[in-house]
C-alpha cells in the first residue's frame, strides 16, 4: 500500500472520481518510486514531476492525468491507460509499455522548469509490443530501441521521432506523419505505411521485408543505395583470407585490397582483419556487422558506406572520408591487447581518427572511447547517445552535430590481467 500521505490523496481522488465528495488528487513532484499503484482509477490526476520509477501501473486508469515532466522509468506500464493524457517531457525509459493506450496523447518535448532545457519524451529501449498510440502526438520523441510489434500509431503525428533500431513489426503507422523522423536500422516487416509520410526520413538499414510503399510520401527520404554482390574474383581472394585468419597463416592467403575499387559492394559481416587496406574505396559499400578492428583504413573513402555495428576497435582512420557513413552501433574504441596465450593484458591500442571527415555521418550508439580525434570534422554529425569518454572533442570540429545523450569525460580504468 502507499505511504499514509499518498494513500490519503489517492482516495480523496477515488471518492472525486465517484462523485462521492472528495477532491482531484494533486501529487506534483511527489516521490512515488517503487510502489503498487496497479489497477487504480486515476484519471485526471494531477501529477506533473511526479516521480513514478519502477512503478507497478499495470491496468491503471491515466487517462486525461496531467503528466507532464513525469518520470515513469522502467515502470510496468502494461495495459495502462494513457488516454489524452499530457506526458509532455515525460521521461519512460525502460518501462513495459506492452498493451499500453496512448491514444490521442500528448507526448511533444517539454520544459517542467523554466530553467531546464525543453526534454523530449524519452521511451528509449521501452518494451510496448500492442500499444495504442492512434492520433497521438510524439514530435521529436526517442523511441530508440523500442519494442514495438504491432503497436498502432495510425494518424500519429511523428515529426523528428528517433526510432532509431525499433523493432516495428507488424506495426500500423498508415497516416502517420514521419517528417524528418530516424529509423535508421529499424525493422519494419510487414508495417503498414499506406498513407503515411517519411518525407525527409532517414531509413539507411532499415528492414522494410513485405512493407507496400505505394501510397507513402518517401520525398528526400534516405535509404540504403543498392549494393552488388561480390563478383568470383574477389569472393576467392575473400575465402582465402577466412582461410588464413583460421589457420593463423598456415593456410590461404593474407587479403591486400590496398588501393582497390570496391565501392557499392556487400561485404557485410566479413573479417578482414590485418587485410591491406589503406587507400581503399569502399564507397556506398555494406559493411554491416565487419571487422575490421586493428586494420589500416588511412586515407581510405568511406563516403556513405554502412559500417552499422561494425568493429572499428584500434582501428587507423586517418584522413578517411566517411561523409554521411552509417556508423550506427559501431565500436571505434580501444583494442585491449592480448598476450600469446590469448590472455588479456593491461595495454590498449586506440584508434586513430585524426582529420578523418565524419561530416552528416551518423554515429548514434556509437563507441569512440579513447580515441585520438584531432583534425576530425564531426560537422552536422549524429553523435546521439555516443561515448566519446576519453576524447578530446575540443581539437575536433563538431559545428552542428547533434550530442544529445553523449558520454564525456575520463574513460573507465583498464581491468587488470588475472593472475595466473
Amino acid at each position: 500500500m502507499p505511504p499514509d500521505p499518498i494513500a490519503k490523496i489517492i482516495k480523496n481522488h477515488l471518492l472525486y472520481r465517484m462523485n462521492k465528495g472528495g477532491m482531484r488528487g494533486n501529487l506534483s513532484s511527489r516521490k512515488l518510486t517503487g510502489l503498487s499503484l496497479a489497477g487504480f482509477d486515476l484519471k485526471s490526476i494531477i501529477a506533473p514531476g511526479a516521480q513514478f520509477g519502477g512503478c507497478n501501473l499495470s491496468d491503471t486508469d491515466l487517462s486525461e492525468a496531467d503528466l507532464f515532466g513525469a518520470t515513469l522509468e522502467r515502470a510496468n506500464c502494461t495495459r495502462t491507460n494513457f488516454q489524452y493524457a499530457d506526458l509532455r517531457g515525460a521521461r519512460l525509459h525502460g518501462a513495459t509499455l506492452e498493451g499500453a493506450n496512448f491514444n490521442n496523447a500528448d507526448l511533444r518535448a517539454g520544459r517542467y522548469a523554466s530553467d531546464q532545457p525543453e526534454t523530449p519524451v524519452n521511451l528509449a529501449g521501452a518494451q510496448m509490443d500492442g500499444a495504442q498510440f492512434a492520433s497521438s502526438d510524439l514530435d521529436h520523441a526517442d523511441m530508440s530501441d523500442t519494442s514495438c510489434i504491432e503497436c498502432n500509431f495510425r494518424g500519429a503525428q511523428m515529426p523528428q521521432v528517433d526510432l532509431t533500431g525499433a523493432d516495428l513489426r507488424g506495426a500500423n503507422l498508415s497516416n502517420a506523419r514521419l517528417k524528418g523522423a530516424v529509423l535508421a536500422g529499424a525493422n519494419l516487416t510487414g508495417a503498414v505505411l499506406a498513407g503515411a509520410s517519411l518525407a525527409e526520413a532517414d531509413l539507411r538499414d532499415a528492414c522494410l521485408d513485405g512493407v507496400d510503399l505505394s501510397q507513402t510520401n518517401m520525398s528526400f527520404a534516405t535509404l540504403d543505395a543498392p549494393v552488388a554482390k561480390p563478383d568470383d574474383e574477389l569472393a576467392i581472394v575473400l575465402r582465402q583470407h577466412r582461410a588464413w585468419l583460421k589457420s593463423r597463416g598456415k593456410e590461404g592467403v593474407r587479403a591486400d585490397f590496398t588501393g582497390l575499387d570496391l565501392s557499392g559492394i556487400d561485404l557485410s559481416g566479413i573479417d578482414f582483419s590485418a587485410a591491406g587496406l589503406a587507400g581503399v574505396c569502399l564507397a556506398g559499400a555494406r559493411l554491416k556487422g565487419c571487422t575490421l578492428a586493428m586494420c589500416d583504413l588511412s586515407g581510405a573513402n568511406l563516403l556513405g558506406a554502412n559500417l552499422a555495428e561494425a568493429d572499428l576497435r584500434g582501428v587507423n582512420l586517418s584522413d578517411a572520408d566517411l561523409k554521411e557513413a552509417n556508423l550506427r552501433k559501431a565500436n571505434i574504441g580501444a583494442l585491449v591487447m592480448q598476450d600469446k596465450q590469448g590472455k588479456r593484458t593491461c595495454k590498449a591500442a586506440p584508434s586513430n581518427l585524426s582529420n578523418a571527415d565524419f561530416t552528416s555521418a551518423t554515429l548514434t550508439d556509437a563507441t569512440l572511447c579513447g580515441a585520438a580525434v584531432a583534425g576530425a570534422l564531426f560537422l552536422s554529425a549524429t553523435l546521439v547517445r555516443a561515448d566519446l569518454r576519453g576524447c578530446d572533442m575540443t581539437a575536433a570540429d563538431t559545428a552542428g552535430a547533434r550530442m544529445e545523450g553523449a558520454r564525456t569525460g575520463s574513460p573507465e580504468p583498464l581491468p587488470e590481467p588475472a593472475a595466473v
